[in-house]
């Protein structure tokens, strides 16, 4: 924003159908067109199409949009990306200082209300709107340090790949001036943590312990099974 000299992001999200108190389920068009839950007659619904095109008319979706101030300029940005698409999506940032931020789309939702939230919408993980994004230290792919900040280079491309493990994607940061690759950053990232990974401290001897003593149960009571019913059979 050139006028108040800030940089601004952008968040829109587009629904077939309505939203919060209009009832916006994967049920909802079902249930207004066959009536349920309803004595009354059948209410008449728009029908949305399961594709859609900016070039063609029709029903336009419902757009929520939001704008939200972040404290350093932009100089690159990509979501993340995983094998199957399970995992919460989040956006990555490359800033003008040379530093890559993993930020929760949840932070820049649209949806955020503008009052206190709803029992419901803090089970999505929807808070309060507040225009201004704060970037933890925490959230820092880069930690600490810079890439090709020094150099005046600084970080303009992303590339984000998905890995065998649904909870892990890979981000690549490079700066792709003229000059040549003069800084990079490759990290991992969890948007959803590690869902699918044992912890490093996981306990593999205990496990061995357990998964022994429930054969080794299985085989007694076997044993007991079959000599009670030999002795039932010759009583």
């Amino acid at each position: 924003n050139s006028k108040f000299k800030r940089t601004e992001l952008s968040s829109t999200a587009l629904y077939d159908g309505a939203i919060d108190k209009f009832e916006l389920s994967p049920f909802a068009g079902f249930m207004a067109s066959s009536g349920s839950g309803s004595s009354g007659p059948r209410k008449q619904t728009k029908s949305y199409p399961t594709h859609m095109s900016s070039f063609s008319a029709g029903v336009a979706p419902l757009t929520v949009q939001k704008t939200f101030i972040l404290p350093r300029p932009v100089s690159a940005m990509q979501s993340t990306l995983t094998a199957k698409g399970i995992t919460n999506k989040h956006i990555l940032l490359a800033l003008s200082n040379g530093q890559v931020f993993d930020l929760d789309m949840k932070q820049i939702h649209p949806r955020r209300p503008l009052t206190d939230a709803t029992q419901a919408e803090k089970e999505e993980g929807l808070m309060k709107y507040n225009p201004y994004v704060v970037l933890s230290p925490l959230s820092a792919l880069t930690r600490n340090f810079t890439v090709g900040w020094e150099s005046g280079s600084g970080l303009d491309s992303m590339i984000a790949s998905p890995v065998k493990l649904e909870s892990s994607a890979m981000v690549f940061s490079y700066s792709s001036k003229s000059d040549g690759l003069t800084g990079w950053h490759i990290a991992a990232v969890m948007p959803s943590q590690g869902f699918d990974q044992l912890a490093p401290d996981f306990n593999y001897a205990l496990l061995v312990l357990i998964l022994l003593g429930l054969a080794v149960a299985v085989h007694v009571m076997r044993r007991i099974y079959k000599d009670k019913r030999l002795k039932t059979m010759w009583a």
